[in-house]
This record gives C-alpha cells, sequence and structure tokens, in this order.
C-alpha cells in the first residue's frame, strides 16, 4: 500500500481490496453486531432502532 492508493473494504466479508494495484488481503469477517452498528450510525443510533438488542 502506497500513499494515495485507493483500497476497498468488505467488513462483512473480511476482504480489503487495492483497487490501485489489485492487491487483496483477507482475514476475519467483521461481528454482525459491529456491522448492524456501524450501518445504523453508531451505537446510539443503534439502540434507539433496535431496543430489544439492548434489553429496553
Amino acid at each position: 500500500m502506497n500513499r494515495g492508493d485507493v483500497l476497498s473494504v468488505d467488513l462483512s466479508a473480511g476482504e480489503v481490496v487495492n483497487t490501485t494495484t489489485g492487491a487483496r488481503a483477507t482475514g476475519s469477517p467483521a461481528d454482525p453486531f459491529l456491522i448492524d452498528m456501524l450501518e445504523a450510525g453508531g451505537l446510539i443510533a443503534l439502540a434507539a432502532k433496535r431496543p430489544e438488542l439492548f434489553g429496553t
């Protein structure tokens, strides 16, 4: 990876692609709770949208 390279990150698949060079790296997928939290806009937003996850 070099300064100016563009990366594509897929947290669900655990994959990072350097779209500038085509290089790929894989790892473990992110926890589904983390993905839900990021998609909701943060922990507080997730709690507001899905209070059942927090026992309220």
